[in-house]
Formats: structure tokens, sequence, C-alpha cells
């Protein structure tokens, strides 16, 4: 029973991805791009951040990383 809801959750999530991307490829194709370009934006997003948006993306995995560590190294601390 337990797996069938994982499977849902993942069937969602795949399905959201799915629909975001076409409607990322919809909008660079209405704005003018060319379809190669346009998939090109939508599956190396990370080209074309600019490096404000970047220190931003990297701030956050930083941080990301950082709050996952933290229980690891108090419960090690505490014995």
């Amino acid at each position: 029973m337990e797996s069938d809801g994982k499977m849902k959750i993942l069937g969602i999530a795949i399905l959201i991805l799915g629909l975001l991307t076409g409607f990322s490829l919809g909008l660079d194709i209405l704005m003018g791009f060319e379809a190669r370009k346009a998939v090109h934006n939508a599956f190396n997003p990370f080209q074309v951040m600019e490096a404000a948006e970047l220190a931003v993306l990297y701030f956050f995995i930083l941080l990301f990383i950082v709050e996952s560590l933290r229980p690891y190294y108090q419960k090690k601390r505490k014995k």
C-alpha cells in the first residue's frame, strides 16, 4: 500500500516536470527563439543565468548542505 502512494507522488512530479518544461519551451518559441535554442535554454538553465543569479543559487546550495549536515554534527557532539 505504501509504495502505491509513492508511485503516485513520483508520477505527479514527472507530470508537473513535463508540463513546466513544455510551458517553458512554448514561451521561448513565442518570444521568437528558434526551437533548437529553446530546447537548449530549457535543458541547460545554468548557462543562461547571470552572475547574481548564480551567486544566489550557490548560496542556497551551501545553505542546504549546512542544514543537512548540522543534525549529524549535533548528535556527534552530544555523545
